[in-house]
């Protein structure tokens, strides 16, 4: 197994940071919200529009007075690496829309994409003229409320490792963006893992709330533990890749030359090459939580969950919402469209695959006589056999329902379907822990990959933590670019 620096190396970049005067408690209350509410009672659909049509501006009653987030001069308050990927023929589609040309702008305009082959969700929030100037900051936090929130949509969003056993409610982040006086445009992109159970559920019972504050804070300084979403961007044609790795407080997604890159962190651009180039058909290493696609501008988009430490601490001058309790409907519900409140375009379920439960590995010990390395005294050692149970192979099955959003990979003409799905079983190292050798980490834990065996002085105990990572490659049928998924999972461990 080649070296896998651990990523706790970059302890000195940024990619979504906490602050520690700010916390869950600081914005509005989060139950007893009335879902998909909004100033206007009834269901409010999509605007059509043309978003990619020749016009720099968007659609408004008084026109030319709101350039597109993508058009040159717009302000963006968001990665510029997505600025230019918006386009159908990458997958994306309009899901919301309130800009409309026939009556005055909406307190908050905005509209969404989606891309169902990343399974992506991005909203693209215009905020006006303000008094915001002082912020350097600006906070957003997304969570489900309603009668049945719990949701699995989430769980993808911003953590190595998954646990499908606990819901994950909420996404939220820290960008550091200041508000110009003028304006500009705000993107919130969110991970959005699969979830069967939405089908079930009616519009009151789940929604998607948004709050957006900004802050302003002196005197930052970089310390703790967080984990976050990055961003980033691989050219096919080149070789050597670390611009997934962001720089400094002030400037989180930063693309930098890959020779800046420490030595320590250059396994970053060597497994985002692979991944640009073969795919899931090769080796993944060091990596638990990925989607990475290519656009017809052969351009690499990259959304990349690892573990950092990294907290800013200092001094709050000013704060204040900029969006509170905003609610919108959530799609894959049984009547989305009826909803109050703004309504999705399409109601199909959202994301590509998911577990809907832990998966389950079964090893199997064998007694063997020797030594396990020349250090080791003892005679014997155990090797370990691990798999996978019956019902975890089945959920690895693109035509599971339970897994896979069958949407987009089932039906008689399938919008998408897979390569071939790869799944490597991760546990601890018991050979290399007593003999020396290589690790993987992922979620700061040191891991070793099992397919091929693994050695230890023990038995194997149930009790010891396993994980297995999933990958594959969604090839849509229209002929875009693949994207290719990579997620690591919590295991339930069993002997046989």
């Amino acid at each position: 197994m080649k070296k896998r620096f651990g990523v706790r190396v970059l302890s000195l970049v940024v990619l979504f940071f906490g602050l520690s005067n700010c916390h869950q408690d600081d914005f509005p209350t989060r139950s007893s919200v009335n879902v998909g509410k909004s100033d206007l009672e009834g269901a409010i659909p999509c605007v059509t529009w043309n978003w990619e049509g020749t016009s720099d501006y968007m659609e408004t009653l008084t026109s030319n007075t709101i350039l597109k987030p993508w058009a040159s001069g717009s302000s963006i308050l968001y990665d510029p690496i997505i600025r230019y990927d918006y386009k159908s023929a990458d997958g994306w589609s309009l899901l919301y829309n309130n800009f409309d040309p026939t009556i005055a702008l909406p307190g908050q305009p905005f509209f969404a994409l989606y891309n169902k082959y990343r399974g992506m969700l991005r909203f693209y929030f215009w905020i006006p003229s303000n008094s915001y100037t002082t912020s350097n900051y600006l906070e957003e936090y997304v969570r489900t409320s309603g009668s049945s929130p719990s949701t699995t949509v989430f769980n993808a969003g911003s953590q190595e490792i998954i646990d499908p056993s606990v819901s994950r409610n909420f996404a939220e982040s820290i960008k550091p963006y200041a508000i110009p006086s003028s304006g500009g445009w705000y993107v919130s992109q969110l991970q959005m893992a699969y979830d069967k159970d939405l089908s079930s559920k009616h519009y009151y019972d789940i929604g998607l709330l948004m709050d957006l504050k900004f802050w302003s804070i002196s005197d930052e300084k970089l310390e703790g533990t967080s984990v976050g979403s990055a961003t980033g961007e691989i050219r096919s044609e080149s070789s050597t890749l670390g611009n997934i790795v962001t720089s400094g407080a002030k400037a989180a997604f930063a693309i930098i030359d890959p020779a800046d890159i420490p030595s320590s962190v250059s396994y970053l651009g060597d497994i985002l090459t692979d991944v640009a180039s073969d795919g899931a058909s090769g080796l993944i290493e060091g990596i638990g939580n990925l989607i990475s696609s290519g656009t017809h501008d052969d351009v690499q988009q990259v959304d990349l969950a690892i573990s950092l430490n990294t907290q800013t601490t200092g001094s709050t001058t000013a704060s204040g919402a900029i969006l509170t309790n905003y609610g919108i409907t959530m799609p894959g519900t049984v009547d989305a469209t009826s909803a109050s409140g703004y309504v999705p375009a399409d109601n199909r379920k959202m994301g590509v695959f998911n577990l809907p439960v832990r998966p389950t590995v079964k090893v199997h010990s064998t007694l063997t006589t020797g030594h396990i390395c020349d250090d080791v005294v003892a005679n014997h050692y155990y090797t370990y056999d691990a798999q996978l149970d019956a019902t975890t192979l089945a959920y690895l099955d693109k035509t599971n329902s339970n897994s896979f959003n069958q949407e987009l990979f089932g039906g008689a003409s399938p919008a998408a379907t897979t390569g071939t799905i790869h799944y490597d079983i991760l546990g601890p190292g018991t050979y290399e822990g007593v003999c020396g050798g290589d690790y993987e980490e992922i979620g700061g834990l040191f891991l070793t990959n099992w397919n091929n065996g693994e050695k230890g002085t023990s038995l194997f105990n149930t009790s010891w933590a396993m994980y297995v990572r999933v990958y594959f490659d969604v090839i849509p049928s229209d002929g875009s670019p693949k994207t290719t998924f990579v997620r690591t999972f919590r295991a339930n461990a069993t002997t046989f």
